[in-house]
C-alpha cells in the first residue's frame, strides 16, 4: 500500500490523502460506498450527456473510417513496389497518430484546467474535422502522415471530456456517466468503418450516382472523410451551443443561481466555491504520487495488453490450423469479433453501475484484469482442441467466442480506471492534467501495443515456442502485473476503522 494519511473533512467524511495533498476531490472510503447503496441517486444530466455522447462518437468515426481503404489508398500511391510491404506504411500511419497524441495530451489537458474545457474539446474537434477532410485529399504518402498527425495532436479530447463527466456528477451517479464513454467508442468504431467501406470510391460503387464527377473520381476517398468531417463540424456545433462549461473557476456562477427554467437533472453543475475559483492547477511533478503513478502504469500495461489482442485475434483466427492458427473466413471473422462489442455495451449499461456502488471503483477494477488473464490462458486449449481431428469449423468459433465473452467483464477496468482518477485528484483543477496524462499513458500502449502483439504471434507461429502459445503467455504475464499494481493502489475498505 502507498502511504496515505487519513483525514476528516469538514462534512465528517473520511479522506485518503497523500502528505502532499490536502484536498481531495473525492473521499475514498468504504462507509461512503455503503452509503451509496442506501442513498438517492442524483438524476443524471442527461442534456450534457447527449451533447457529450456526440461529441466523443465523432472522434472514433474519424478514426476508425479510414480502415477498410487504407490499404488500397497506399496500393493505388505506389507507396513500395511489394504489396506485402502496404501493412507497414499503414501500422506507420496509425503508429504516428499515437505518437502525435502522446506528445500533446497532457498538454491539452493542463490547458483545459487553465481555461476551461469547452475550449479545448472545440479546439480538439475542430483539429479532428479539418486533418480528416484533408486526409481524403492526400495524393502522397508523406501528405497522409501530416494529415494523420495533424489529428492526433489535436486531439485531446478523451481525458478533457472525462474531467467534464466528473465536474456535471457526484459520487452518486458518476458510474452511470463514465460507462457511457466506451459505449460511445464501440458505436463510433462501427459507424467508422462503413462509412470508410461503403463510401470509398464512390464512382465506382455507384456510377449512377458519382460516376460523373470528375471530383470524386480525381479523389476517391475525399467522400468518407468528408462525412467524417461533417460529423465532427456537427459535434461542434452542438457544443458550441449546448455544453455548459463545468471548469469551477470558469462557470457563469450567476447563471446558476438564478435560472429557473433548468430541468432537475441538468442542475448538476454546482456553484463554485471562492477556494476552487482561487486555486490553480497544480504542477505535473506534485501530481506524480504513488498512488496516481501506481495507476497510470497499470492503466497502461491493461491498455497495452488489449490492443495486442485486438491486433493477434484477427491473425489467429485467419491463419490456417496448421500453422496455429483457426483457419476461419473473414465472414466468420467478423461475426465472432462482433462479439466483442456487443458485450462491451451490454456489460458496460447493465453491469458496471451496479457493481461500483456494490463494491467500489478499486475492488472492481483490481478483480476484472483478471479476466483478461483468464482469457489469454484458456487460449492454449483453444490451440489444441482445434487441431484434433474431430474438430469442426463451428466448434473453432465457439471455442474463441467463449474466449471473448470471458473478456468482456475485464473491459470494466477502462470505466474504473477514470473513476480512480477521480479518487486521487487532488481537487478539481488538477483533473485535465491527471486525464491528459492517461490519454498519453493511453496513446503509448496504442503506439507500441499492436506492434508488439503482431511480432509476438509472428514469433510464437514461426519457432513454436511453447506450442506456438508464447504470445499468449507473455501477454497473460503482462496482466498479472497490472493486475499485481491494482493491488498497491488505496483500498477503501482500509479506512473503515478510521470512521469507526
Amino acid at each position: 500500500m502507498w502511504p496515505f494519511s487519513r483525514s476528516r473533512s469538514t462534512n465528517g467524511n473520511v479522506n485518503f490523502q497523500s502528505e502532499n495533498e490536502r484536498t481531495p476531490l473525492v473521499p475514498a472510503s468504504r462507509n461512503i460506498i455503503l452509503e451509496h447503496q442506501s442513498q438517492k441517486r442524483t438524476p443524471l444530466p442527461v442534456k450534457q450527456l447527449m451533447v457529450l455522447c456526440v461529441m466523443r462518437i465523432t472522434e472514433p468515426i474519424s478514426y476508425t473510417l479510414i480502415f477498410p481503404f487504407i490499404n488500397q489508398m497506399l496500393d493505388d500511391m505506389k507507396v513500395s513496389p511489394d504489396p506485402k510491404q502496404i501493412g507497414y506504411y499503414a501500422g506507420v500511419i496509425e503508429s504516428l497518430y499515437a505518437v502525435a497524441q502522446l506528445c500533446t495530451a497532457i498538454s491539452w489537458g493542463r490547458l483545459s484546467d487553465h481555461v476551461g474545457r469547452k475550449p479545448v474539446m472545440l479546439i480538439g474537434l475542430t483539429g479532428m474535422a479539418i486533418s480528416v477532410i484533408l486526409f481524403g485529399l492526400q495524393k502522397t504518402y508523406l501528405g497522409l502522415i501530416a494529415s494523420r498527425f495533424i489529428a492526433g495532436m489535436m486531439n485531446g479530447n478523451v481525458g478533457v471530456l472525462q474531467s467534464i463527466l466528473v465536474e456535471l456528477t457526484d459520487e452518486t451517479n458518476h458510474g452511470s456517466a463514465v460507462s457511457l464513454l466506451p459505449v460511445c467508442y464501440a458505436v463510433g468504431s462501427i459507424i467508422g468503418p462503413i462509412f470508410g467501406g461503403f463510401l470509398a470510391k464512390p464512382a465506382q460503387q455507384f456510377p449512377s450516382i458519382f460516376g460523373n464527377s470528375t471530383f470524386l473520381i480525381e479523389y476517391p476517398y475525399f467522400l468518407p472523410c468528408f462525412m467524417g468531417g461533417l460529423l465532427n463540424f456537427l459535434a461542434i456545433a452542438l457544443g458550441l451551443f449546448f455544453l455548459e462549461e463545468t471548469l469551477p473557476s470558469k462557470r457563469k456562477t450567476k447563471s446558476y443561481e438564478t435560472r429557473s427554467d433548468v430541468s432537475q437533472t441538468d442542475q448538476q453543475i454546482s456553484v463554485p466555491n471562492p477556494d476552487q475559483v482561487r486555486a490553480r492547477p497544480p504542477s505535473i511533478l506534485s501530481l506524480c504520487t504513488g498512488p496516481i503513478l501506481t495507476l497510470l502504469l497499470s492503466f497502461m500495461l491493461v491498455h497495452l495488453q488489449n490492443l495486442a489482442w485486438s491486433a493477434v485475434t484477427p491473425l489467429y483466427a485467419y491463419t490456417k490450423v496448421i500453422h496455429g492458427g483457426l483457419g476461419l473466413s473473414l465472414e466468420q471473422i467478423g461475426l465472432m469479433l462482433s462479439v466483442n462489442g456487443i458485450g462491451l455495451i451490454f456489460v458496460q449499461l447493465f453491469f458496471f453501475p451496479l457493481l461500483e456502488r456494490r463494491f467500489g471503483a478499486v475492488k472492481v477494477y483490481r478483480w476484472s484484469i483478471l479476466a483478461f488473464t483468464i482469457s489469454f490462458l484458456c487460449l492454449p486449449f483453444v490451440s489444441y482442441l482445434v487441431r484434433l481431428e474431430d474438430n469442426t469449423t463451428s466448434r473453432s468459433i465457439g471455442y474463441m467466442t467463449t474466449v471473448m465473452v470471458l473478456r468482456c467483464p475485464g473491459l470494466l477496468s477502462y470505466v474504473c480506471s477514470m473513476m480512480l482518477i477521480k479518487i486521487f485528484s487532488p481537487n478539481s483543477q488538477a483533473l485535465g492534467t491527471l486525464n491528459g496524462m492517461m490519454q498519453a499513458c493511453r496513446a503509448l500502449a496504442q503506439a507500441v501495443g499492436p506492434i508488439l502483439g503482431s511480432s509476438l504471434f509472428a514469433i510464437s507461429i514461426s519457432t513454436g515456442i511453447l506450442g506456438g502459445n508464447l504470445v499468449w503467455i507473455i501477454l497473460a504475464l503482462v496482466c498479472v502485473i497490472a493486475q499485481l499494481g491494482s493491488f498497491l493502489l488505496p483500498d477503501q475498505a482500509s479506512v473503515e476503522n478510521v470512521v469507526r
